[in-house]
């Protein structure tokens, strides 16, 4: 294994692009911020893709020194170059890629997508909220779960409806489970409702999911559902979720 002096060596000095983006790669594995002035400087490099690598690599480590230089990448006239840096920003909480990242949504391959979908979330921009929704509707399983889970630390209740349509009908086990989830975090009075039809669903990580939904939503209206599975769910964990949520809610009041 290269050592963090080798790799920095080579990011700064290595004879090809491929090389240096090579370097950048390895360093961003290391999350070691003694290699953040090198990765910095390489965002200059004459090499499109050891720009990208290095603004990856900054946006892992989150050095937060470098967000002006990344900021001026947004203008790169490699897009992908502009892209990644984009999601760099994001991922030290700073929005001024928003554009960008919502550009990229509606097309691209899904893995940039979904680490795209992944630094929306975590910037926690209500703006992203309507794109994020229309990522629920994505032909990749992926996608939809990551837009599931990002709509749930958002927490905008516009999304309750389009959620709700992933828990009932979405035919991957993840987005239903993330489905009912998100429901719990948003919460608010239509949410339990909605949650209500995961009790019924065929896996019982989506149910036990549903069940932990609802007591973030402490809602009553779900105590008679609760003890239906409490007692006759054919899974145990699934009646242990049942059981611990009715002690949370009191079975008497």
């Amino acid at each position: 294994m290269e050592t963090l002096e080798t790799l920095i060596q080579e990011l700064r000095a290595g004879p090809t692009a491929v090389r240096r983006a090579r370097a950048a790669v390895a360093l961003a594995r290391q999350r070691d911020t003694r290699s953040a002035e090198a990765l910095r400087a390489a965002l200059k490099d004459s090499g499109r893709q050891v720009r990208q690598r290095a603004a990856e690599a900054l946006g892992e480590i989150g050095f937060a020194e470098a967000r002006d230089d990344l900021a001026a990448l947004l203008t790169d006239p490699d897009a992908a170059v502009a892209r990644h840096a984009a999601r760099a920003l994001g991922l030290m909480g700073d929005s001024r890629g928003l554009a960008l990242l919502l550009q990229e949504l509606p097309a691209g391959r899904a893995a940039d997508r979904q680490k795209t979908i992944q630094v929306l979330g975590r910037l926690g921009v209500p703006d992203a909220a309507p794109a994020l929704a229309a990522c629920l509707e994505d032909a990749e399983e992926g996608v939809r779960a990551e837009a599931a889970r990002a709509l749930g630390r958002l927490g905008v209740a516009g999304a309750l409806d389009g959620l709700a349509r992933r828990l009932r009908t979405d035919p991957s086990r993840e987005v239903r489970w993330r489905a009912a989830r998100a429901l719990g975090e948003i919460g608010g009075a239509r949410a339990p409702a909605l949650l209500l039809p995961g009790l019924d669903d065929s896996d019982p990580m989506v149910r036990g999911r549903t069940v932990q939904a609802l007591v973030q939503c402490a809602s009553g209206m779900a105590r008679k559902p609760l003890e239906r599975l409490a007692r006759n769910d054919p899974d145990p964990g699934v009646r242990r979720e049942a059981e611990s949520a009715l002690q949370s809610f009191g079975r008497g009041s």
